[in-house]
């Protein structure tokens, strides 16, 4: 493990020099992992901080690197507000009135999730190896976006139908008198992540599961018959990859500031599954699978602001921003064309971007 310090050895050079203040209060002056117990104890004479200085660096000499921390595992938990605002499902048309096509009166967009901002779970568990290098498991996620609309038309003579040639070709799909599409999703994260912090500037690589899974359902009811029939998609995404990033992170009396930004290339398992059925879900139209693997991108910044009530417990808030490249929505592998009954669909090849804030706290023992 010592050697990857290697890595920091320049950087430590070039900013070992530089002094940065810490708090007035010596009760504060080894609020991160460096061992307070040395000077409590005396057990090291030549302890790596002037004894009694309040000018005292806030960076650990490199000869200290590989002593035992004074905290050796933490933990942090906190709620995330997480919501989608940028690109998503393309905005297709889903139904009109007939005849085909002349007027489009419900698109995906009326059951759009931008703009949501639904609760979720973070959780780190963090092992403090050395006064520099930690090694961190990260779960975040739980947090999950839904949405619905419904078009109808009470008239003696109902018209709705898909758009598209599709319809043409149902019997539950064209001649509706009400039509009602539902949109889900939801997604979570796992990471490892290795990191040395050195003077304030910290350096992380590790590997990474990002998983999105939606459903998106058109369900449609005759306006003859009376009877109602599902369209229904759902699309999987299964990113794994390993990330690498960098951050930056300020000191100072009981308060913390950090930013850190993460990027990695990721093999995207894609799956999408096709059921539509008709005549009162009795008939099968379209029931088939389809797997893909495209080459994704995540970016992800996190900014965090921390206040240490006590030696052991903080208290904190932040901002997550992510964007995601080539990803499978569930609304855009809708085929609304009247294409032979072998036709598979998929289409893996959109983003996202997503925004988050977060409030909790971090344990320390």
């Amino acid at each position: 493990m010592r050697t990857t310090v290697l890595t920091f050895t320049l950087l430590a050079t070039l900013l070992g020099s530089t002094s940065h203040l810490r708090a007035d209060d010596n009760q504060w002056k080894f609020a991160g992992q460096s061992p307070e117990v040395w000077e409590e104890s005396g057990s090291f004479a030549d302890s790596p901080y002037p004894e009694g200085s309040e000018e005292s660096p806030s960076y650990i000499r490199p000869r200290y690197w590989f002593l035992p921390p004074k905290f050796g595992v933490y933990a942090e938990i906190d709620a995330l507000f997480l919501g989608r605002f940028g690109g998503g499902a393309n905005n297709q048309a889903i139904a009109t009135n007939n005849p085909v096509d002349s007027q489009v009166v419900m698109t995906v967009g009326n059951a759009s999730l931008a703009g949501q901002y639904n609760p979720g779970l973070v959780g780190t568990l963090g092992f403090n190896l050395d006064q520099i290098a930690q090694l961190e498991i990260t779960y975040w996620g739980l947090n999950s976006w839904n949405n619905s609309a419904t078009v109808t038309d009470n008239g003696p003579f109902p018209s709705l139908g898909l758009a598209g040639t599709l319809q043409t070709v149902t019997s539950d799909y064209q001649l509706a008198d009400r039509i009602t599409i539902d949109y889900t999703s939801y997604i979570q994260n796992a990471e490892i992540n290795y990191k040395q912090t050195i003077n304030g500037v910290t350096l992380m690589f590790g590997p990474r599961y990002l998983r999105m899974v939606e459903g998106f359902n058109i369900q449609s009811q005759s306006g003859y018959t009376l009877t109602t029939s599902d369209y229904h998609i759902t699309a999987v995404n299964n990113l794994i990859g390993l990330q690498f990033g960098a951050g930056w992170r300020f000191e100072r009396g009981p308060w913390y500031f950090s930013l850190t930004g993460k990027a990695g290339p990721y093999m995207n398992a894609v799956h999408q599954s096709t059921l539509m059925q008709d005549f009162g879900n009795t008939i099968t139209l379209r029931n088939y699978n389809a797997d893909g693997m495209p080459i994704s991108t995540l970016v992800e910044t996190e900014s965090k602001l921390m206040y240490r009530v006590t030696d052991w417990f903080a208290l904190s808030v932040g901002h997550r921003f992510l964007w995601i490249q080539n990803l499978a929505f569930a609304p855009d592998q809708l085929d609304l064309s009247n294409s032979p009954p072998g036709t598979q669909v998929l289409n893996a090849h959109n983003h996202l971007w997503l925004s988050g804030f977060t409030v909790g706290g971090e344990f320390r023992w």
